[in-house]
Parts: structure tokens; sequence; C-alpha cells
């Protein structure tokens, strides 16, 4: 008993140590961050958090005290805050790069669930494990990867950059969210029914293991997406949103007298979720395993696997939260 408890707190030193996610100040290397946040502009200075489900754009991401963080570029899901940041920080509204060209276009959907995160990337399994108690933020992350036959370390990385069944749990706890999100409840996600449904999509999912992180997420969201769309879980964008989302952001160019992609315009709204530390969610109900359809990564575009989720440069320092 003693040795485990013993590895346990090992795993979770490891863990939140090289994602940032302890309570320490200082600064991370820049070496030790993903390449999605090393992508970010070497001129913005400050401290960056990525937010990714597929990736974010357009969201409002704030810290505790509401201080607000400003997107890179448009095609970027890095945010910069301009001070350390006090965390939970939380990112609200925007749409998601299903497809993964970095534009908006009707293939891609709102965000309109709240994610949340104590670390410097923000994602749907961030959301899941968020408690303003250090302990249980920790159990419920090494319970998650225990049960999953990964890594604390994977769990935390953005899907993009993280292994197979990573990518699988935040998709089933994505689901998860989302379906307690339509059920309009705060009521705490089991464990049992986010392992019922990784199995699930584990079972249905036949990927190449060759294939890159990146063209694995996206064939996962993918699928997750065709399953929500099926019960009608998720806000599909329609043309008028499209123009008005890219009407803001003209008119915040010109407003600045520059053609400036540093700075970031209203977020889409989510018309549901809750705003606390926990956010909801919800996913797709038990029954959809039936109506899952097979995922080959084969079948990935050509568009799809040179999407590149970031593009620029990095801030020279990374916080360490």
């Amino acid at each position: 008993m003693k040795k485990q408890k013993s590895i346990y707190a090992l795993s979770v030193i490891a863990a939140l140590s090289f994602y940032g996610c302890g309570s320490g100040t200082s600064s991370s290397s820049l070496s030790d961050a993903p390449a999605s946040v090393q992508t970010a502009i070497s001129a913005v200075s400050g401290y960056s958090v990525v937010v990714e489900r597929g990736a974010v754009y357009d969201s409002n991401v704030t810290d505790a005290n509401g201080s607000v963080a400003v997107q890179v570029s448009d095609t970027n899901n890095t945010y910069i805050f301009a001070n350390e940041p006090v965390f939970p920080v939380t990112a609200v509204g925007g749409w998601i790069d299903v497809d993964g060209d970095g534009n908006l276009t009707a293939a891609d959907v709102a965000l309109d669930i709240n994610l949340t995160s104590y670390c410097n990337v923000i994602t749907p399994t961030t959301t899941y494990i968020a408690d303003e108690n250090e302990t249980i933020r920790e159990q419920k992350l090494f319970a998650l990867a225990q049960e999953t036959n990964t890594t604390m370390e994977e769990l935390l990385k953005a899907p993009s950059e993280a292994t197979k069944k990573s990518i699988i749990v935040l998709n089933a706890v994505y689901e998860k969210l989302i379906e307690r999100d339509n059920e309009h409840s705060n009521a705490p996600i089991a464990i049992e029914a986010i392992l019922k449904r990784f199995t699930e999509i584990e079972t249905n999912t036949n990927l190449d293991d060759n294939a890159t992180s990146l063209e694995m997420a996206l064939a996962v969201e993918e699928q997750t997406m065709i399953n929500l769309k099926k019960q009608d879980f998720i806000h599909t964008l329609n043309f008028d949103e499209i123009e008005k989302i890219k009407g803001k952001k003209s008119s915040k160019q010109n407003k600045d007298g520059e053609t400036s992609d540093s700075t970031i315009s209203d977020p889409i709204v989510p018309n549901s979720g809750t705003t606390d530390s926990n956010v909801t969610g919800s996913i797709a109900t038990d029954t959809t395993a039936s109506d899952a359809e097979t995922i080959d990564s084969n079948a990935i575009s050509s568009s799809t696997t040179d999407a590149e989720t970031t593009d620029g440069e990095v801030p020279n320092q990374l916080p360490t939260v």
C-alpha cells in the first residue's frame, strides 16, 4: 500500500511539474513547451496558454481575476496573458476548427461549453479534473491515467501533441461534458461513464500507428462531432454566424488601422453551459456506440494531413502554473 502511494505521489509530481500545473511561480523553459506553444509570436511577451479540443479560435480566455488573454493570431490557438495569470483560466465561446484548416467554415462548430484549466493547456480533460482542491485534481488525473493505460503527462497535453489513447480519452470526456451540458446539469461526471465511452471509441477506431498526433486527433474529432451532431448536441455554425464573425474581425482590423492578427475578435458566446470552475459538458449517450463509424486514418484527406494548428514563432517565456 505504501509502495502504491509512493508511485502515485511521484507520478503526480512528475506530471504537474512537467506541464506547469504546480503551484510555483517560476517560468518554464521554452524547450519543455508543446510544439503548438512554440509556434507563437516571439514579439509577444507574456504568459501563454493553449486552448484545444481541436484548435479553439476567437475564444474569450480569462484568468480568475478577469484578466483577458490575447490570441496570438487568427490561425493560432495560443493566447497570451500580459501578466502571470491567476488560476484557474477559462475559455468561453469561440469556435472549434474541426477540419484543421485554420479557416472558419460550415464544417466547424461553436464551443458551446466552458473549458477550464489549472495548467497552461486548456482542454476537455483539464476541465474534467478542474477543482479548486489540488488533491482532488491530482486524484482524478491519476485515476484517469491508470484506468486508460496512459500517463498523466500525456493526458495534460493538447490533443495535437498527444498519444492515441490520450486523444481518445479527451474525446470521451468531451462527449460526456456536452451530454451533461445538454441536460442542464452540474452533477460531477462519473469516471465510469468516461471509461465506458473511452472503450467504445477505442473499439471503433482504426488508426495508423504511424499517423501523427495531429492526424489522429483530427480523425477522432471528426467522428466525435458526427456522433454529437446526430443527437443535435452541438451547435454547427451557419452562414450568417460565419459572416458575422468574419465581419467583426474586419471591423476590428480597420479600427486598429492595420491587419494585425495578434488580436482577437469578440468570441462566439455559447448558448448554454455553466460558469463554475468545474464547467459543464456532456457527450453522446451510451447508445451512440451502435451508430459509431470506424475511423480509418487512411481516409484523412491530404488537406487534413497537412493542416497546421499554429503559425508564427514563440514567446520568450512560458508560465509555470
